[in-house]
């Protein structure tokens, strides 16, 4: 098992990180064989980070936006699930925008349009 890090913090908690998620899951299994219900276990997990789309039509909503991203955008290589419309807004300006979030998209490229 390769641990990389092994911390403790000002809290009196103790951070171990590890190379692999494997690795997390065989360590997780050995702390709770050894110590039981005396230690609480928290694996971190990443974020989805949210993306505004700007000015959209407002024939979309957060059930069709998906499909209409994937069919637009075919050589970002998406798959199903990949974008979850969360909620749309109007703006001041009658300006219809859109929360999504993305999970899961690393080694992609973005176009930010600035």
């Amino acid at each position: 098992m390769g641990i990389n890090t092994f911390k403790t913090l000002n809290s009196g908690r103790v951070l171990i990180e590890t190379n692999s998620k494997e690795e997390i899951e065989a360590l997780e299994k050995e702390i709770q064989a050894k110590c039981g219900g005396d230690l609480e276990i928290n694996i971190r997990t990443l974020r989805k980070p949210r993306m505004i789309l700007l000015n959209i039509l407002e024939d979309f909503s957060t059930m069709n936006i998906e499909d209409s991203i994937l069919m637009q955008n075919p050589y970002l290589n998406l798959r199903n699930g990949e974008i979850v419309a969360k909620f749309s807004y109007v703006t001041k300006k009658m300006n219809c925008n859109l929360a999504v979030e993305v999970g899961q998209i690393q080694g992609r490229y973005y176009y930010t349009g600035r």
